[in-house]
């Protein structure tokens, strides 16, 4: 999937160079004056079940962000976010990088039978023109609402969901749980995530060189995980945000999804099927695997 290939690879950098030992940190719910908290033992796994995309699928119009965040005390930092705008079957998704030229911006109007990708500069040895199309038609998340993963933004939520879920595997019940419940309805789950499932779940890449000098209760490092689901069952913003002490080297990370809105079709770019052939490369499905493997190498350098 071209999306977590590219989730990956940007991390991949700031992984290898920046972290090298960890501390575990504790989850914690935050008071509310007019929230009920709540615990029993299957809060996360009904919460942060299938139904959270489902929910989410039935959304016809929705704008989203999501977000990588790094911070090593060596001065080692990493910084991508994405903007997701949905309307019905059409999106938009733009990338923002530290790095300059190394944004992939992605659009799909509703009925093409192409998705197509808009390059920055770092990539000029794979493509050669500013866009490329490849062979993907509607998502039809109504039908599939799995496929809604697929959307730039929303791929973090659901990596993020795996991770948990990873966790609670390897932890069961000493994975600590807490909903809280306000009155209006409206949900706060705090949980966490070991580290290690971040990256089984495709949201970084760490080498075998530095995995190799990380213990396994290292690589369990606990952090902390929220998440916030609406009045009406939506969710509406999934966050690990923690830092891992160690006597040499502090490292913060975040990883992030949040609605942020409802855009209507002025918010979507023009159709770039009317571009001049000139400025598109047509990527066909055989070639796709194998050029989204060189975008991911041209990214990481």
């Amino acid at each position: 999937m071209r999306s977590q290939r590219l989730i990956a690879g940007a991390t991949a950098l700031f992984v290898g160079l920046a972290l090298s030992g960890c501390a575990t940190t504790t989850p914690t719910a935050v008071a509310n004056h007019e929230a009920k908290l709540e615990y029993h033992a299957d809060t996360g796994a009904e919460l942060l079940g299938d139904s959270l995309v489902e929910g989410l699928a039935k959304v016809e119009n929705f704008s989203a962000t999501a977000y990588t965040h790094g911070k090593a005390s060596t001065g080692a930092t990493l910084s991508t976010q994405h903007e997701t705008s949905v309307v019905g079957a059409s999106y938009v998704t733009k990338e923002s990088t530290a790095e300059p030229g190394t944004s992939i911006d992605e659009v799909h109007i509703a009925g093409s039978g192409y998705t197509y990708y808009l390059f920055g500069s770092a990539y000029t040895t794979v493509v050669s023109t500013p866009w490329a199309r490849l062979p993907m038609g509607d998502l039809d998340r109504a039908n599939d609402p799995q496929r809604t993963c697929i959307l730039g933004t929303v791929i973090y939520m659901c990596n993020l969901v795996k991770a948990w879920q990873l966790s609670k595997e390897s932890n069961g019940e000493e994975l600590p749980e807490k909903l809280e419940v306000s009155a209006d309805g409206s949900k706060h789950f705090t949980s966490a995530v070991t580290f290690d499932s971040l990256e089984e779940a495709g949201l970084y890449t760490l080498g075998d060189d530095l995995r190799s000098q990380l213990s396994d209760d290292e690589l369990g490092t606990l952090l902390p995980l929220h998440v916030w689901v609406g009045t009406d069952g939506i969710v509406q913003k999934i966050e690990v945000n923690g830092t891992m002490d160690a006597a040499s080297l502090d490292v913060e990370v975040q990883f992030g999804f949040e609605i942020t809105g409802t855009p209507s079709a002025d918010d979507l770019p023009d159709d770039p099927a009317s571009l001049a052939p000139q400025y598109v490369t047509n990527v066909t499905a055989d070639q796709a695997s194998a050029f989204w493997d060189a975008i991911g190498n041209a990214r990481t350098g």
